[in-house]
């Protein structure tokens, strides 16, 4: 389908835990990866956005719903598109299939922020966007905005590393997801589950992260907070 983006990947044995399954932070690296040849196909890519618009994407809110096992040895084929933009923010769908049955479905917000202000740009705006929608395959999914829990406990801390940051030049998506699957007790990775995240407050390398942790009923939530500021949750379900 038009304006849909599509490559295969194969697990290989170090993506996946003792338990012979796919690290969930491993399915978001394949996610990111996906999305950055997505963009440089479409061409508004990160170095693109920079140079035109002085403007950089960043991840807002995810989910992600891992539906059947993803193991070492197999070969995914991940699909995303662009589902089209609401209010500041643009929804991007993705699915991920395995000898053609779906394995995982994942949706997330990104916004485009001015470098200097950090403020939101209007992607309506930007005129070489206007073609790049597929709103005719978008999934039932609406990222939520999580709460931060009023009584967490504090379970580990962690200083942002130069290998962390990304060419926005704050701390990658990716490795907030890392650390806080650090601080997940009793999660092997084995589907079904869901991961919801919120990108709430960027930061920057040298920073000292501060992690917290909270069991609910409907799962648990890892927090990080940096300078004061929440700047990222994860709810596992």
């Amino acid at each position: 389908m038009e304006n849909q983006y599509t490559k295969t990947f194969t697990i290989q044995p170090q993506d996946c835990g003792e338990n012979g399954m796919c690290r969930f932070v491993r399915l978001i690296g394949l996610m990111e990866d996906l999305v950055a040849g997505h963009v440089q196909h479409l061409g508004v890519d990160g170095c693109f956005m920079h140079e035109k618009y002085n403007a950089g994407w960043m991840v807002l809110r995810r989910t992600v719903q891992v539906l059947s096992p993803i193991r070492a040895g197999d070969t995914v084929e991940i699909t995303t598109w662009s589902r089209g933009l609401v209010g500041a923010g643009d929804y991007r769908d993705y699915r991920l299939c395995i000898d053609g049955r779906e394995a995982a479905l994942a949706t997330e917000v990104w916004v485009l922020t001015d470098l200097d202000s950090r403020s939101l740009i209007m992607m309506r705006k930007v005129k070489e966007l206007e073609q790049s929608h597929c709103p005719q395959a978008a999934l039932n999914c609406k990222p939520r905005r999580l709460q931060e829990p009023e009584q967490a406990a504090l379970c580990g801390t962690a200083v942002v590393q130069p290998d962390e940051i990304d060419i926005n030049g704050h701390m990658n998506n990716v490795p907030y997801v890392a650390h806080a699957l650090e601080y997940l007790q009793d999660f092997d990775g084995c589907a079904p589950y869901t991961v919801e995240m919120n990108y709430l407050h960027e930061v920057l390398q040298g920073e000292q992260m501060r992690y917290t942790r909270q069991w609910g009923a409907d799962g648990q939530t890892v927090c990080a907070y940096s300078g004061g500021h929440l700047s990222f949750l994860m709810h596992v379900s």
